[in-house]
């Protein structure tokens, strides 16, 4: 059941980011964009091990990130779900250490995906990843890219 889930998150996920990607663009500038996407197991005291996946996105002037929850493992019914806040930070590696440059907020619930859009970030060639807090105190991080 939860390799399922995750194969269907991935699915879903890879769906989401080629819609966003592709109606995304910016007329006259070339699409270098860099998609990443990592699985992470987020830890619910209640339902114990639920699966999460986040992922990141770019064009010419945005980064999109978008944090996906799947369904504890502990769970007895459908109708128990993982609900936690979340911050996310968009960080820039700049002289040996990892540097917010930009952050969103928002809810991230079992079965949902939370999307937030970093506007009017500039290239500058370096590495980038977004953290992501969520309110029980747990950090994720996507992977890199260069931007």
């Amino acid at each position: 059941m939860a390799k399922k889930l995750k194969k269907l998150f991935t699915v879903l996920m890879i769906a989401a980011i080629a819609i966003v990607g592709a109606t995304a663009g910016v007329p006259g500038q070339k699409a270098e964009a860099a998609t990443t996407g990592k699985s992470f197991t987020y830890n619910s005291y209640l339902y114990g091990s639920t699966p999460g996946y986040i992922a990141t996105n770019e064009d010419y002037y945005s980064v999109y990130a978008s944090i996906e929850m799947g369904y504890p493992s502990g769970a007895t019914s459908p109708t128990q779900k993982v609900q936690d806040s979340v911050t996310m930070y968009l960080q820039r590696y700049v002289s040996g250490s990892w540097t917010t440059i930009d952050s969103v907020s928002g809810t991230v619930t079992s079965g949902s995906t939370l999307n937030r859009t970093y506007s009017n970030i500039a290239k500058k060639s370096t590495s980038m990843r977004v953290k992501a807090v969520f309110g029980s105190g747990q950090v994720v991080y996507s992977n890199t890219w260069v931007r």
